[in-house]
């Protein structure tokens, strides 16, 4: 019924079995062997745009014309993805589940994808128009044939003692969903494609959870799920019930450079 994949020190998943990491500075790691979903890092990027820990959240670290932006992969199925930022190629070869880590970018950058090693086939042009010194995720989700991005803002100062989660929605095929407990108490949500609840304090432990549609049917389970104190974390939600190809990726908010060592959950 459930599929987990690790990226595995910035490699894809293999094997069919659940472990957890005991590591602070990662998520989780269970690993497994369907797809190739979560590599963390920028990847090959270029180093011109790549910033590695780009200054302390609040102090306006890139300037007045800089923003911070991570671009994560969330269409099932689609192909491996080259970004270019201003006409210059980035990152190369993104895989389905793949977040970079965040790149240091003028406000209004303009955001070009193409099927990776191929420029002619550009799948997606978009111009940032962000604010200054944010930190904020690009999802590239929908359907092969048709890629939709989201921006979200995403919160990277720690909350020592406790940890903060929240849903994105990031499923064109789900109306509304909603982050439970395995009892069906509710940890966040609900909330509509494409937008993303607020932050909420969650106290540190390991909870068994699920993804619920407005119907509270049970869509996903993720077990074993470890919130560390000091952690913003966020829940996301792709793919498409309808299709077999819903999935969850749980990523951690934070400059440190990659960090998402995380999970995938897929139907």
């Amino acid at each position: 019924m459930r599929t987990f994949r690790d990226a595995g020190d910035l490699a894809t998943w293999r094997d069919y079995s659940t472990r957890r990491d005991n590591m602070k500075t990662k998520l989780f790691s269970i690993m497994l062997a369907l797809l190739a979903v979560l590599a963390v890092g920028c990847g090959d990027s270029n180093d011109d745009v790549a910033v590695v820990n780009p200054g302390t959240p609040g102090t306006g670290g890139g300037g007045s014309t800089t923003t911070f932006v991570r671009l994560a992969h969330l269409v099932p199925g689609g192909a491996n993805y080259d970004i270019y930022v201003n006409n210059q190629l980035t990152l190369n070869n993104l895989t389905y589940g793949q977040f970079t880590d965040y790149l240091a970018l003028p406000t209004n950058a303009r955001i070009r994808v193409t099927v990776s090693g191929n420029q002619n086939v550009t799948l997606l042009n978009r111009t940032l128009a962000s604010q200054a010194s944010t930190y904020q995720t690009l999802t590239l989700t929908g359907v092969p044939s048709d890629i939709v991005s989201n921006l979200y803002t995403d919160d990277v100062t720690p909350d020592q003692g406790v940890a903060t989660v929240r849903l994105v929605n990031a499923s064109s095929g789900n109306n509304s969903v909603s982050l439970t407990e395995d009892d069906g108490s509710l940890v966040v949500g609900s909330v509509d494609f494409p937008n993303a609840t607020n932050y909420v304090q969650v106290t540190p432990a390991v909870y068994d959870l699920q993804i619920r549609d407005l119907q509270d049917m049970v869509l996903l389970e993720l077990p074993d799920v470890e919130f560390v104190a000091g952690t913003n974390y966020s829940v996301y939600v792709a793919g498409q019930d309808s299709s077999n190809t819903l999935g969850v990726v749980v990523a951690v908010d934070s400059t440190t450079q990659g960090v998402n060592n995380g999970v995938v959950v897929t139907q």
